[in-house]
């Protein structure tokens, strides 16, 4: 039972510092959001991903800013679907949502 506990708490733990790497630098709202508004599993692929970008191109605060808020629109639309089961339908639904009306040209 206590290694269950221990090993919940690191996790925890673990999941914590994963989103303050990926939202250092950043408005503590950015972690909100991947705290408390997605999915955790989903919440954990983002900062793997911005992660990822970091170590790859270093992008700038605003870039980081739009992707994790982006993914996490993607994930609420789909009530925390998990990415990789997402299919091309469910992010041609995603991107309609930023689609303007025909009537507004």
């Amino acid at each position: 039972m206590a290694r269950q506990t221990i090993a919940a708490d690191t996790s925890s733990f673990l999941f914590d510092r994963k989103i303050e790497s990926a939202t250092a630098g950043l408005p503590k709202y950015y972690e909100t959001v991947l705290k408390e508004r997605t999915g955790k599993k989903n919440s954990l692929t983002i900062t793997e991903y911005i992660a990822a970008m970091q170590t790859e191109i270093n992008p700038a605060d605003n870039y980081r800013a739009n992707n994790i808020v982006t993914l996490t629109k993607l994930s609420r639309l789909h009530q925390d679907k998990l990415f990789v089961e997402m299919n091309r339908a469910d992010i041609i639904a995603f991107l309609d949502t930023y689609r303007k009306p025909e009537s507004s040209f």
